[in-house]
């Protein structure tokens, strides 16, 4: 079998640049189906079980709402599940509720993120909807 490549969530730029993509082959695919369905699963239990807090911020930043930047919600990047994402600026935007508050593992998130040049902005449940209210 020949090794196909897929890469998922390329985006072209207002100037014609392409972001890149998360790139993998369809063997590695294959072989890990299992996991790749949970995932799958689990995001859309996620978007279908939003809360009242990332319904509104969602309604604000979907079908280019804000500043015409196309957001996506609930995407996989790598190990984790990111709550809403800007793939042209590679911009994450995530809520957090008072369990976040020192969060070692967002920490570790939010660094691995950016080594992916990804730019991560957390801002508190209560933020949210006190500025879309």
């Amino acid at each position: 079998m020949t090794r196909e490549h897929i890469s998922l969530f390329d985006t072209t730029l207002r100037d014609g640049q392409q972001t890149p993509g998360i790139d993998f082959s369809l063997d590695d695919k294959l072989t890990d189906e299992g996991a790749d369905c949970r995932t799958l699963n689990f995001v859309k239990q996620l978007r279908r079980d939003m809360t009242d807090v990332e319904r509104k911020l969602w309604f604000a930043l979907r079908d280019r709402r804000f500043e015409q930047f196309k957001f996506r919600r609930q995407v996989p990047i790598g190990k984790y599940i990111v709550d809403f994402v800007c793939l042209e600026r590679r911009l994450i935007v995530e809520l957090d509720g008072s369990q976040h508050e020192g969060s070692l593992h967002d920490a570790k998130r939010d660094a691995w993120l950016r080594t992916q040049n990804f730019r991560v902005l957390r801002f508190w449940n209560i933020d949210i909807n006190q500025a879309l209210d």
